[in-house]
């Protein structure tokens, strides 16, 4: 990778429709070769909310729960670091530090910049056009981070216990 392509990697901020849970998201990724989501709860409005407390999900009642699809995901990283540790992170003073609980996408980055060097040697000559390169998109949690390569997704807002809706999505595989 070059020296220069690291130094313009940065984040910028992605709306993706959904806030999530600042406190625990309990995010979980579902992938395949061919599908990818990432299931976890939604931010609750509670209208009464002054700060003081907070509201430990019941994974077992119904809850507004957020799914994102990742369309032609080539990969996906669920894991550290948590929200303490992203000021370690390589994108912490690129814009990261910008979303720690939300979302962005990354450009010019390192992870599809070793993607492509990485078809490059699979097909020698082959030109790797816009359409087939992914876009990075990071994702920041109380207790994880999660990144993807995809080239697009699709977002739906169920109301159900979550393990019920990791099941239904799971059964789609």
């Amino acid at each position: 990778m070059s020296r220069t392509l690291q130094h313009s990697e940065h984040v910028d901020p992605v709306d993706l429709g959904v806030k999530w849970d600042m406190g625990a998201p309990m995010p979980h990724l579902l992938q395949s070769e061919y599908k990818t989501f990432l299931i976890f709860f939604l931010s609750a409005n509670d209208p009464y909310w002054d700060g003081t407390y907070i509201t430990v999900a019941d994974p077992n009642t119904p809850e507004p729960i957020g799914v994102i699809e990742w369309h032609a995901c080539v990969g996906a990283l669920l894991g550290t670091p948590n929200d303490d540790g992203l000021k370690g992170h390589r994108l912490w003073d690129k814009g990261l530090s910008d979303i720690v609980y939300g979302a962005g996408e990354v450009h010019n980055s390192a992870w599809v910049a070793e993607l492509e060097r990485m078809r490059r040697v699979g097909y020698p000559g082959a030109v790797i056009g816009p359409e087939l390169r992914p876009r990075h998109f990071i994702l920041g949690f109380h207790d994880s981070t999660f990144e993807c390569l995809a080239s697009g997704y699709n977002v739906t807002k169920p109301i159900g216990p979550l393990h019920e809706v990791i099941r239904k999505y799971a059964a789609q595989f």
